[in-house]
Parts: structure tokens; C-alpha cells; sequence
């Protein structure tokens, strides 16, 4: 049951305001991504075309908050801060990397709105990555790794 409060104290909105994505390839360890490209780097990517693409200056984002499903070795470290730093963005802007599994990168986007609709950001990012030629799914549980 709804109080009310929320219709009549409503005072932020959050506009989805671009849209960008990578280039996609089977994932597999020998595939065309993995021995060309590092999660970082692929990420890093999408960042500066999106910023591109929506008129934001990289220094207007708060957040940047990644999805990442296995964030082990390459994707491991916090892709979403080392991204954000490959990508030219200032020191200032924040980065960090969530795992909800197949719903990580929608995860973070949920998150970003949430962020600027308390107020806590004017601007933010939510994306997601994953290279699945880069760590076998699974490899982050030793449930899926028994012998």
C-alpha cells in the first residue's frame, strides 16, 4: 500500500540519456576478443563512446558502477574503476563493480538510477561486462568446480 508520499515529494527524476555497447563474439577462450582484448580495455571503450554519444563530459559522471558476473583474474581487480580511469575520466569520479549474476549489468543500472534519484548523484553510469573466454563460467563457486 502506497502512503502517498512518494506521489507528492517526488524531488528528482532519472532520464536514461545514452545507449552504448561493445561488439559481440563468441565467448570462448580462443576467440576473437580474448587474445585482442582485456575486459578493461573493452570497457574503457564503451565508456568514452557513450560519453561521446550523450554530450556528458566525462568530469559531469559521479559513478560509474559495472556488472561483472565472474569477476575473477581479468575481470577481477575492479573493472568498473580501472575502466573509468582507462577511459580518461578524472581521479574524482568513482567506479565499482557489483556481481548478480546474469542480471549484474541491469543490477547496476538500477543502481545509478536509485543514486540519482536520492540525490547522490547528478550523473551516473550503469553498465556491465563479461568475457566469457576469459574465465570459465562458474570458476568463481567451487559448488560448479567438485570433482
Amino acid at each position: 500500500a502506497s502512503s502517498g508520499f512518494r506521489r507528492h515529494h517526488r524531488a528528482f527524476m532519472s532520464y536514461i540519456v545514452g545507449a552504448a555497447r561493445s561488439a559481440i563474439a563468441k565467448g570462448k577462450p580462443d576467440g576473437i576478443l580474448s587474445s585482442t582484448h582485456h575486459p578493461v580495455d573493452l570497457m574503457a571503450k564503451v565508456l568514452e563512446g557513450l560519453v561521446t554519444q550523450a554530450g556528458v563530459p566525462k568530469g559531469a559522471v559521479d559513478d560509474v558502477i559495472c556488472g561483472v558476473v565472474t569477476p575473477l583474474g581479468k575481470q577481477g581487480a575492479n573493472v568498473g574503476r580501472l575502466a573509468t580511469l582507462k577511459a580518461g575520466f578524472p581521479v574524482e569520479t568513482s567506479g565499482v563493480q557489483l556481481n548478480r549474476m546474469c542480471g549484474s549489468g541491469q543490477q547496476a543500472i538500477n543502481f545509478a538510477s536509485a543514486g540519482v534519484l536520492a540525490g547522490d548523484y547528478e550523473v551516473a553510469i550503469g553498465c556491465g561486462v563479461e568475457m566469457m573466454g576469459t574465465e570459465q563460467m562458474g570458476s568463481d563457486s567451487d559448488l560448479f568446480n567438485k570433482e
